[in-house]
């Protein structure tokens, strides 16, 4: 009953709670998405948290449900969203298409945590290879381009197109762009 209480706090409280305990439905969900766009960060890492514990039982319920966030027009949640299904190790056609979809989101902070999946999960295609790439060369913001470097590290692909835009982005004017591209660069000899 709480779950729909006019107080967003007393709503928060109890889908918190609800998600700690043995539940059968994900009933919390509607009310901790609401909270992945809450602008005090510490309830959206809490709301996340409580997500990923409330996937332990309904898995599909909550992956379906990050992935959807995925398109929406709220862009902390769909930043929120992208880390969940990371966190949640989530590599299906599903999660790997809301990835490579919030490659090209406008709000940066979304880049970055497509960015953030893609490195930690690993993952890479010849269409995440392209975006990355246009990323890593193009990209307004000079944080993504880093981010994109350090990623392309992390992913491990040594294709030659990746290694000529690292060595690029090694040679270039910001410092920080330098540093990642080369420490991707090292990274990806180390894999050879």
């Amino acid at each position: 009953h709480t779950l729909s209480d006019p107080d967003s706090r007393v709503r928060w409280t109890a889908a918190f709670t609800l998600s700690q305990l043995d539940l059968p439905s994900p009933s919390p969900l509607p009310v901790l998405i609401e909270n992945l766009g809450h602008q005090e960060s510490d309830l959206r890492w809490a709301a996340a948290t409580a997500l990923l514990r409330l996937a332990e039982q309904h898995r599909r319920a909550v992956v379906a449900a990050m992935v959807h966030l995925v398109y929406t027009d709220n862009a902390v949640q769909r930043r929120m969203a992208l880390y969940c299904l990371r966190d949640l190790g989530q590599t299906s056609h599903e999660a790997q298409a809301a990835y490579l979809a919030s490659l090209n989101d406008a709000d940066a902070m979304v880049r970055l945590g497509g960015l953030s999946c893609l490195g930690k999960l690993r993952l890479t295609s010849v269409a995440v290879r392209e975006t990355i790439l246009r990323l890593l060369l193009n990209d307004p913001d000079m944080g993504v381009r880093r981010s994109t470097a350090v990623t392309l590290g992390q992913i491990g692909d040594s294709n030659p197109a990746v290694r000529e835009a690292l060595q690029a982005a090694s040679r270039g004017a910001d410092t920080s762009l330098r540093k990642a591209a080369a420490r991707a660069l090292v990274k990806l000899s180390e894999r050879l």
